[in-house]
């Protein structure tokens, strides 16, 4: 089972960026203050070279990855649809899953750490709690 990047044997000389996936709301069930903490945490990840991942949609998604490209980060967005167009304008990658909420699986396997918290995620709602939880079953690693 994946646990992280300690307990991957090194494959190269190369180091890999560390992947940070940011999850939350969407367009419609966030609010300004939620867009503005959301892009700030995009822009503390980018700072510190790491690679934004989010389900590439609107609101918290949309707000990381624009932090993140403000800060001239790389973003990922995985999104539920099977066309890119409907990705935000802030990914660098985008992954069409075609395969509706259940890509939060891919989301989460795709983390390293996953980033959720009250000013990002006030009123909690399901899809992204079970990226959330996905990830802590996967990777054992949460920061609230």
């Amino acid at each position: 089972m994946f646990r992280g990047v300690a307990s991957r044997t090194a494959q190269s000389n190369y180091k890999r960026l560390i992947q940070v996936l940011v999850i939350g709301s969407d367009g419609d069930h966030c609010p300004q203050a939620t867009y503005d903490a959301a892009k700030e945490v995009g822009a503390q990840i980018a700072a510190r070279s790491a690679v934004t991942i989010t389900g590439g949609l609107g609101g918290v998604m949309e707000a990381a990855g624009r932090g993140a490209k403000e800060k001239g980060g790389m973003v990922v967005g995985i999104i539920p649809n099977e066309d890119m167009s409907y990705a935000n304008p802030y990914c660098d990658i985008i992954i069409p899953t075609g395969i509706g909420f259940a890509r939060n699986f891919i989301t989460a396997y795709s983390a390293d750490v996953a980033i959720e918290g009250r000013e990002i995620l006030p009123e909690r709602r399901s899809n992204a709690l079970d990226e959330l939880a996905w990830n802590s079953l996967t990777s054992g690693t949460i920061q609230s």
